[in-house]
């Protein structure tokens, strides 16, 4: 049938949620009686492998593999598939002067997701076609081309592509089957293609040999062991379908499902009673070779007449067999029956009483390939787990974004975890940093730490993603006021003298926080993800009470009505819409929606319009605005919020992209690559407070910011050089000189920031500075995820081994992925250049704010005979002069003096 030209029936995409959409399509239920406890005990027992055995290799398992060229047409791949009777085959491409290399395995399980594809290409929603390749195969099936069966390998997500070496032993080979492939290639010395292992020719060896296999009878004596005895029966819910269903309607059910086969059920007590079962080899056999779309209709009952029918017999030999077996058929013979059929998997149905005419029995359960392998593998004493899956990251809340998705089902959405509270922390903070000038700072400190509390209480009770991301965000503009506010009271009640030291400080406890993150994360795990949110309660309840006992009370004049009058609320709302909509399509652009997407681009269009509105609104209409702009006409501040933009981007990054090196390029483990950060934020800890103690003797922040960043550049530097091989000393060094770089910039830039201006504008000065440092992080984030993203697409593209569709996971997830002992180490190394690409550009960032920094007015903090002596810090309404540049001909004199 040409699929081009199929264009009825109803279903959804194969990567779509897997459910089934019509009533005469079910998964059937039903229970089984568990094994019996004793008699057996033994069969359950792992012994160890003869040590011969664990010597082989996979060579003597190699089979020829039938090979075509990546541009025939789907069409044609199946007919080779049915001329050859082969299970699949390799598709190859070979540029010229160059061997074949082989981008993918194709099999009829990928031939029915493609012919389903193209039957339900109507129903697709735009979603469905921002994949490339879906949309491709679409675009084509519409416009009568043929589709190069190149775009359909691993289509229907069964069939990844692993590249073995023959000298790969077989109990790797054991490892990996039994976790759900069926099927490697096996290469030569020159990457050649040598052949192909499948799941059926392991376990054929695994039943002709049972008895070499060990030098106990325990493999021999599973051998010969019921099915119900070992209790390797899967129990319902079956896949399962009615006679009454279409062939489509199996198409459909096949792809939503991820299954190979699916039973044909009369009604019947418990499960019902198993007619027969309907192959994706089934519908490869009858649908591709006919010429009329009506067989998709043909209910299921006249399909299985079909297979049965004489034209399915040649030379005695029927070419659509289906068995089932019995719960009493030993483990053997169960194996026999799957290696004869010819697929994945067998049904166990009961012996019919009294004997049906059309059916074989109530419906048990299914016994698959992988199951069988599980078995020898467990008796072995290899793990096998087909769903394990490792993770890793690096800060508290980050450490339990798997345990978050899985229990509220948001796996495709768990970055939003982190976006919904990076975006709220951005787009509160000059709001709060103004309203701490119209309220008092200690009311809406106070205010912003209930905020925050309240936002992990409630995050720490979610019971869906999306009231997650709502209690997140709530934290997000918590914490985004007590970033600002804490800087913000710290100069209110230090003098310029002092401020220095004290910042440092606080610039030290937010460092040892990032560090100390993944520790307190990784421990609190243990007792599940609730408590990494539920932790910080008590402390936060502490911190209002201390707060509220210790810090005094601003005298602000007016009463509460006319501070509200003083609240630019049209400045408010326009900043907090322009961010949240330019920073929602910056964050999810690319991964949750398509860069060209009408969403993205209607947002980013309102943020951008939004966003002059705001200015506007700044320039001529508020009379208290949050974001003064004549503060950007004074030459320090440009300067110094243009680099904190900039080292924002770096800063953000690195605590992003560095946990990344570690594990997915150097393979380190995820409390390995927490420590490897210590470098960094310890550093940084330290170098904080010591510049803060020396600004207090120099009071010039100028020349303390001009060597952070040069030391900064010199560390950016040196760190683009991250590779396979650096060693952990030179790692270690890099970042500690990085560490000193951040540690002596970050907090006396904000010093030198609010000695350029006048107290009435210091809070909006802070609150400005941490919202540009912020945004600088997002919009870095994004530009080095995809300048990444690129590169790593580029290296993994050379890897002969991978398969076009696995590169779009390994991207997303991680190489953890691929689970092919043969392209690890490709793999890792693509990582580690496609980070190094990140790396890079921090360099010339790093490098920019080190020049630019040369350019600021010095100014010069007061010493003792500047301001009146004082034991301590200085009540919050006390004056302050702005200070003035110095003069040029003065500086040295100042400077030193």
């Amino acid at each position: 049938m040409s699929v081009a030209l199929a264009r009825t029936g109803s279903g959804r995409i194969v990567n779509r949620p897997r459910q089934a959409s019509t009533s005469s399509v079910r998964s059937t239920s039903a229970h089984l009686s568990p094994p019996p406890s004793g008699g057996i005990s033994s069969a359950f027992e792992a012994v160890e492998l003869d040590p011969a055995l664990a010597a082989l290799d996979i060579s003597h398992l190699i089979e020829p593999v039938t090979e075509v060229q990546a541009n025939i047409s789907v069409e044609r791949a199946c007919e080779v598939l049915l001329e050859k009777k082969e299970w699949c085959i390799a598709v190859m491409t070979q540029a010229a002067g160059t061997q074949p290399v082989c981008t993918g395995l194709f099999d009829f399980s990928d031939a029915n997701a493609y012919m389903h594809l193209a039957v339900t290409a109507n129903s697709l929603t735009p979603e469905d076609l921002q994949n490339d390749r879906i949309s491709q195969i679409v675009s084509s099936a519409r416009l009568r081309k043929e589709v190069p069966v190149e775009l359909a390998c691993n289509l229907s997500e069964k069939n990844p592509l692993v590249m073995l070496r023959n000298d790969t032993s077989l109990t790797t080979l054991l490892e990996i089957f039994s976790r759900g492939t069926h099927r490697v290639l096996v290469e030569g010395p020159e990457q050649q293609v040598k052949g192909i292992i499948t799941d059926s020719a392991l376990v054929k060896y695994f039943a002709s040999n049972h008895d070499k296999i060990t030098t106990s009878p325990v493999i021999t004596q599973v051998i010969s062991t019921s099915l119900l005895d070992l209790g390797v029966i899967t129990p319902p819910p079956i896949v399962s379908a009615s006679p009454d269903s279409t062939v489509l309607d199996a198409m459909t059910l096949m792809s939503q499902e991820g299954v190979s086969s699916i039973a044909v059920l009369h009604p019947g007590p418990d499960v019902g009673v198993l007619v027969s079962a309907v192959t994706v080899t089934d519908i490869g056999q009858l649908v591709i070779p006919s010429e009329s779309k009506s067989v998709l209709s043909m209910k299921l009952a006249a399909f299985v007449s079909e297979i049965k029918n004489p034209h399915g017999m040649i030379n005695g030999e029927d070419l659509y067999p289906v068995y089932s077996v019995l719960p009493t058929s030993t483990f053997g013979y169960t194996i026999e029956k799957l290696l004869a059929t010819k697929v994945h998997r067998v049904f166990v149905a009961e012996e019919p009483e009294p004997s049906s005419p059309f059916g074989q029995g109530n419906l048990k359960g299914v016994v698959s390939l992988i199951d069988v392998l599980a078995v020898f593998a467990r008796r072995l004493g290899i793990e096998a787990n087909p769903g394990l899956m490792p993770f890793s990251c690096v800060f508290s809340v980050s450490t339990v974004l798997p345990a978050i998705a899985h229990d509220l089902g948001a796996a495709d959405r768990i970055n939003w975890v982190g976006i919904s509270f990076l975006v709220a922390t951005t787009s509160s903070q000059i709001v709060i940093a103004r309203l701490s000038d119209i309220f008092g700072r200690k009311l809406v400190l106070i205010s912003v730490i209930a905020l925050f509390t309240v936002g992990n209480l409630l995050s720490g009770f979610a019971q869906t993603a999306v009231w997650l991301f709502t209690a997140r965000a709530i934290s997000g503009i918590g914490g985004g006021g007590i970033n600002s506010l804490c800087m913000i009271i710290m100069s209110d009640i230090v003098s310029l003298k002092e401020r220095g030291k004290y910042q440092g400080f606080l610039g030290a406890a937010v460092a040892l926080g990032s560090g100390i993150g993944p520790l307190v994360g990784g421990a609190l795990s243990t007792a599940g993800w609730r408590w990494v949110f539920w932790f910080t309660v008590p402390i936060s309840i502490a911190c209002i009470g201390q707060l509220w006992w210790m810090l005094p009370q601003s005298e602000l004049s007016g009463n509460f009505s006319e501070k509200v009058r003083k609240v630019d609320f049209i400045g408010s709302l326009l900043s907090l819409a322009s961010v949240v909509l330019i920073l929602v399509p910056i964050s999810g652009g690319g991964t949750y929606y398509s860069w060209h997407s009408a969403l993205v681009i209607v947002m980013l269009s309102m943020g951008s319009v939004l966003a002059i509105l705001f200015l506007v609104v700044e320039w001529r209409v508020a009379v208290l605005p949050i974001l003064p702009l004549h503060l950007f006409r004074v030459k320090n501040l440009l300067i110094i919020y243009t680099t904190t933009i900039l080292t924002g981007i770096i800063y953000y990054c690195n605590l992003y992209f560095l946990p990344s090196y570690y594990t997915d390029a150097r393979g380190f483990t995820p409390i390995q690559a927490g420590i490897y950060l210590l470098p960094l934020v310890l550093i940084q800890t330290l170098a904080s407070s010591l510049c803060g103690q020396i600004l207090v003797h120099t009071r010039s922040p100028k020349p303390i910011i001009i060597a952070g960043f040069s030391i900064w550049c010199i560390g950016a530097g040196l760190q683009s050089t991250f590779g396979m091989e650096t060693s952990k000393a030179k790692i270690c060094g890099y970042l500690i000189l990085q560490g000193i770089g951040v540690g002596g910039t970050l907090q006396t830039t904000l010093v030198a920031a609010q000695a350029s201006v006048g107290k009435e504008h210091r809070a909006v000065v802070t609150g400005a500075r941490n919202f540009f440092r912020t945004l600088g992080g997002a919009v870095g984030l994004v530009v080095c995820t995809t300048a990444k993203n690129i590169e790593l697409k580029k290296q993994l593209w050379k890897i002969s081994g991978l398969t076009p569709d696995l590169i779009p996971k390994i991207i997303k997830s991680g190489p953890q992925v691929t689970m092919n002992p043969g392209v690890d180490d490709a793999v890792h190394n693509a990582y580690a250049t496609s980070l190094k690409t990140v790396f890079v550009i921090f360099v010339p960032i790093a490098g920019f704010s080190a020049i630019l920094v040369m350019f600021l007015t010095p100014v010069l903090l007061p010493g003792d005979k500047d301001i009146p002596s004082t034991k301590g810090p200085h009540p919050i309404n006390e004056q302050e002069v702005a200070l003035e540049p110095i003069p040029v001909q003065q500086q040295t004199s100042r400077i030193v003096g």
